[in-house]
């Protein structure tokens, strides 16, 4: 691996070659199936739905993978996921082995359950899974456009939210981030509801689906949970309010979706007693990050037009979404049935309440912008051709379409550096930290490591379970009202686990926590009593320091 590495460092161009060709192939796929007949011999072939849905997978992949490979966390939140994965592993009770803190538990038992099938509890792991959970999700919002538009229409709709995700390279975009899950479970909601209300027959089963997938948004990333209940609202007004024959069926299907999560939901917490541990270090202790917003929310639209051009190319992506929606605006209403109107008016106002979600916790924080990309990628695909004549009765559509959707995003991409390229024997050389190596060479089989500070990225260097429920203690130290509940569990997952490596990470140039006088663990006298009586320190190194259970 190292050879070919040192070869495509020094031959770059073959990685663009791939690339690019990936996504003329899938472009092509898009284009090809006519509005009436998908056509005969080749064409038929090269347009079939799994050909075209593993060209989205590959394409990403084309693009994402050097990205793959670079050891170290794009994202702090990257590494906090893939160590509660890790321990789950061999303790999957979360909220008693395992705190996300603001994240919910689906994120990591996605990756545990991938590590039983083969791929790696690692950054390499993680990244592949993050562009499996994309491409799920684009697939859905095509499914949601297939049942709308004809086949040519459904499948270049979701061109741009594809171009977005492939041609980002900001770390936020590229990490196994946790809005992903919550956007697959979201963009799986759509597909069903949709296929269901379009159906002249009840179709509980699928509205179940679709209430089951909204129930668990909540579960993979709080901060979603409006955009859940917003489409939930959506589903039941779209039910009830034309009361259409079966409808009772499907409003039952719905609900009981719903329902089914949440009660298995409440059987597991009452099971396992986390009753209280729920409700305190997730829902209240979300509240109370929310409430620590930097930004009061009436200024965050002006914020969000700032902190959007961070993400690079999600403002080309979003300002040509937009544009081509709204130049498209009036000729598609025109046009529509009175079925399509009401999905546009709840397309609109999927965007807008994704946009919610993404401005609510007040802080500039790009990889929240990956919440609009499927809203505004399906809303995109509503404005191009609902029917008519194929390409010359509608050239001027599909023009525009190209023109703002994909060419910006293409134009970006191809005037910006893929950061990873150069690196990659960098990276095979040097895969760990001095900190994790050190570790790595001493450990036995069966130990954990608790960290204070925050560097999870010890756990995915030495592969070591958490010592302590959360693999930082961001919450432990900063001051707030849940401090003292944060402090106190942490000194009782110390006392009674006993881990055998506990690495104080704060110090010079460390990530949030960088003064030892201010926080280090010596500042928390319980905790430091217990270093003393049970620790022996065996190293310095990388500006942490690194203790041992005393035999």
């Amino acid at each position: 691996m190292s050879v070919f590495f040192e070869w495509l460092d020094a031959h770059p161009p073959s990685y663009w070659v791939i690339a690019w060709t990936s996504l003329t192939l899938c472009g092509l796929s898009a284009w090809l199936p006519k509005p009436e007949t998908e056509g005969p011999g080749w064409r038929r072939w090269a347009s079939h739905p799994a050909v075209f849905a593993s060209l989205v997978f590959l394409t990403l992949c084309a693009f994402r993978w050097p990205s793959w490979f670079e050891p170290k966390e794009l994202n702090p939140d990257e590494s906090q996921i893939i160590a509660g994965a890790i321990t789950l592993r061999d303790n999957p009770v979360f909220w008693k082995s395992v705190d996300g803190t603001t994240h919910g538990p689906l994120n990591e038992y996605i990756l545990t359950a991938a590590s039983l099938v083969g791929v790696p509890l690692n950054y390499l792991g993680a990244r592949l899974m993050a562009a499996l959970l994309i491409a799920g999700a684009l697939l859905c919002a095509w499914g949601t456009l297939r049942e709308l538009l004809p086949e040519r229409s459904a499948r270049l709709g979701i061109l741009p939210g594809l171009a977005f995700w492939c041609f980002s390279w900001l770390g936020d975009f590229l990490h196994f981030s946790s809005e992903l899950v919550a956007l697959a479970l979201l963009s799986a909601a759509s597909w069903a509801a949709i296929a269901a209300l379009k159906s002249s027959t009840a179709r509980p089963w699928l509205l179940g689906l679709s209430g089951a997938s909204l129930a668990l948004v909540p579960l993979a990333k709080l901060q979603a949970t409006p955009l859940a209940l917003g489409m939930g609202l959506g589903c039941l007004v779209a039910i009830v309010w034309p009361r259409a024959a079966g409808w009772r069926a499907n409003l039952l299907g719905l609900c009981g979706g719903a329902l089914a999560v949440a009660a298995l939901l409440g059987l597991y917490l009452v099971v396992y007693g986390l009753e209280s541990q729920f409700w305190y270090s997730y829902v209240v202790s979300n509240l109370s990050y929310a409430d620590s917003r930097h930004h009061p929310l009436v200024e965050m639209p002006n914020f969000f037009f700032e902190f959007m051009t961070t993400g690079q190319s999600f403002a080309w992506f979003f300002y040509g979404c937009l544009s081509f929606a709204l130049l498209q605006a009036k000729s598609t209403w025109r046009e529509a049935n009175p079925f399509m109107r009401h999905v546009l008016v709840a397309a609109w106002i999927a965007v807008a309440g994704a946009y919610f979600c993404v401005v609510a916790p007040g802080r500039e924080v790009p990889h929240y912008l990956q919440l609009l990309v499927i809203p505004v990628t399906v809303l995109t695909g509503l404005y191009l051709p609902a029917a008519g004549t194929g390409f010359r009765g509608h050239w001027g559509t599909y023009a525009l379409f190209l023109l703002l959707g994909l060419v910006p995003q293409i134009q970006n991409r191809v005037l910006a550096a893929q950061l990873q390229l150069g690196h990659l024997a960098e990276y095979a050389a040097n895969p760990i930290s001095d900190a994790g190596r050190f570790i790595r060479e001493r450990q036995k089989p069966g130990q954990c490591l608790a960290v204070w500070g925050w560097n999870a990225q010890l756990h995915i260097e030495t592969g070591l379970p958490q010592g302590t429920r959360e693999a930082h203690s961001a919450f432990q130290l900063i001051h707030g009202p849940l401090r003292e509940f944060y402090r106190n569990r942490y000194l009782r997952d110390m006392t009674s686990r006993l881990p055998e490596w506990f690495v104080d990470a704060v110090g010079p140039k460390r990530f949030a926590f960088e003064h030892r006088s201010i926080d280090g663990h010596e500042t928390f006298p319980e905790l430091d009593r217990l270093i003393r009586e049970r620790y022996v320190m065996v190293a310095e190194l990388d500006s942490m320091r690194i203790y041992h259970l005393a035999p």
